[in-house]
């Protein structure tokens, strides 16, 4: 019996693919990961998830059928690994962003901005429209995948601004899960709203919120 990556080598070409189904491999395997997730992220942005193709990733990406078989089994296997990749970049950018801040109070405000960044920064913001828009269901574990390390971030964030008298808070874990989700809902309310005003004014009332919380006067 023909295995999967014969049989995909054998169907034929997309006419117009830059690399043409079928191809030689020419890239590394990172290489060859790396160009699926960029021209899958461009042929979702352009198309909408629901309708882009494995074949509109391969004419995007340059790269043999064999290529994506290689890693991924469907498209929703595909849309997943880039989400779970996207999610892993961003905890590391907020990390580094966090313990590069000079002190605890200066850390939190900071973890604060950085969630908020997904609507406030226009890069980020569009990343995370195109990945949000995709309608692949993720697991709990997927969740906890995305959001657990940046919880477990803040919450060392405050037990250290607990240690050095920054903060009041008896309970930092409980805190920083409350805190993640009062950041996390604003983030959903900013997205919704267009008025810059408003949405500058949502971020100054989480932050405010925080402060009391932690009894924190920056």
């Amino acid at each position: 019996m023909a295995s999967r990556d014969e049989i995909a080598d054998a169907a034929p070409a997309r006419p117009g693919g830059r690399g043409g189904p079928g191809r030689p491999r020419r890239y590394g395997e990172a290489e060859e990961l790396e160009l699926i997730f960029k021209a899958a992220f461009r042929a979702v942005e352009r198309k909408g998830y629901p309708e882009v193709t494995v074949a509109d990733v391969l004419s995007e990406a340059g790269v043999a059928r064999r290529s994506f078989y290689r890693h991924f089994d469907s498209k929703d296997e595909l849309i997943t690994a880039m989400i779970r990749r996207e999610a892993e970049l961003f905890s590391a950018a907020v990390t580094a962003a966090v313990r590069a801040a000079p002190e605890p109070g200066a850390a939190l405000l900071v973890w604060v901005d950085e969630i908020l960044a997904l609507a406030f920064s226009p890069p980020r913001a569009r990343r995370a429209r195109v990945f949000a828009a995709s309608s692949v269901p993720h697991p709990p574990e997927e969740a906890q995948r995305t959001y657990g390390p940046l919880v477990a971030l803040l919450a060392e964030t405050l037990r250290a601004g607990v240690a050095g008298g920054v903060f009041v808070s008896p309970r930092p874990d409980a805190d920083a899960r409350l805190i993640s989700a009062a950041t996390w809902e604003t983030l959903g309310l900013v997205r919704r709203e267009f008025d810059e005003e408003v949405r500058q004014r949502m971020r100054t009332d989480l932050l405010s919120f925080v402060r009391r919380a932690l009894a924190f006067a920056p």
